[in-house]
């Protein structure tokens, strides 16, 4: 038990004699608050021939809020993450889409390691099927296979929720997003998005099926007209950039496994790098961060800015 002991050693002499010594440990305070302020960036690295794997610490430099900061841990390999998938299951994934998306899916997920975490989101303009942990991913099959596509696309809404999902899990989060077409019926906006995303260590990335693309770019919807359409998928496609993610194209249903195959190896091959910002007390609520590469041809990909780690910051 958690509380104050008392040890006693007793030495018994051949002569019948006895010597003691006590020593009482107290309590131990598990009640104090203890911020360590180490910040770790996950981090892709391209070259002309595709990932490089072999940087050293000493080609890469941190810069945080405009400051240079000094690499503590270095590392490149396979890390932990809790991957949320979000599958669009509007109306617009007919044709063969959705039951494409959710088998690519599956076969996702029977590749993930022992020690990931995994949750599925199937939406539309609601929510129809959630599994929030691997365990239940089972129970969820059966939801799975009856779905038919209905209904519009509240892409902005279920990203908002499934990124504040995230917030409480362990390991390295994820988000792999799967939709043939854009934002048509969300209250949320994607600058509400971004500010979600810029509070949030989770990394976006989006496998775009190109069927319906075309139509979902060209049209206005209920809630917005061309113009605003258009800054929504601008916003959208910053969110996901700042979030260290990217957008993939998959030219059709048939190459959507291999889109998700590239993207789980592209999280297995990442470095991590951790620091602690320096003048942590003067930061702003967000401030940009960067990665810098000595090596010549060699594209850095990481996330765009870090939010305070305190209360304020984050309401």
């Amino acid at each position: 038990e958690n509380r104050e002991h008392e040890f006693v050693a007793v030495a018994s002499f051949v002569d019948g004699t006895r010597q003691e010594a006590r020593v009482v440990t107290p309590a131990v305070v598990i009640d104090d608050e203890v911020d360590l302020a180490l910040e770790q960036l996950y981090v892709t690295a391209i070259g002309a021939a595709g990932p490089v794997l072999d940087l050293r610490p000493e080609e890469l430099t941190i810069i945080d809020g405009g400051r240079r900061q000094n690499l503590v841990t270095f590392a490149r390999g396979d890390i932990p993450m809790t991957l949320a998938v979000l599958v669009d299951a509007s109306e617009s994934m007919s044709g063969g889409y959705l039951a494409g998306a959710v088998a690519a899916t599956e076969g996702l997920l029977s590749r993930l390691n022992p020690l990931d975490e995994a949750m599925v989101m199937v939406f539309s303009d609601r929510l129809h099927a959630l599994s929030e942990t691997r365990a239940t991913l089972d129970e969820l099959d059966g939801q799975l296979q009856a779905l038919k596509p209905v209904g519009a696309t509240a892409l902005n809404d279920h990203l908002y929720a499934a990124l504040r999902m995230l917030d409480s899990r362990q390991g390295r989060p994820v988000v792999i997003l799967l939709s043939d077409g854009v934002d048509t019926l969300s209250l949320l906006k994607a600058e509400e998005v971004l500010w979600k995303v810029r509070r949030s260590e989770a990394v976006i990335f989006r496998v775009q099926v190109q069927g319906s693309i075309g139509q979902s770019f060209g049209n206005a919807t209920v809630w917005r007209d061309l113009h605003q359409q258009k800054a929504e998928i601008d916003g959208l496609d910053r969110a996901i950039v700042e979030s260290g993610g990217r957008v993939r194209l998959a030219e059709d249903i048939d190459h959507l496994a291999e889109a998700l195959d590239e993207i789980l190896q592209e999280l297995r091959e990442q470095y991590v790098l951790g620091y602690y910002p320096e003048h942590h007390d003067e930061q702003p609520a967000y401030r940009p961060v960067a990665v810098e590469v000595s090596r010549p041809h060699v594209e850095i990909r990481v996330r765009a800015g870090m939010a305070r780690r305190d209360r304020d910051a984050m309401e």
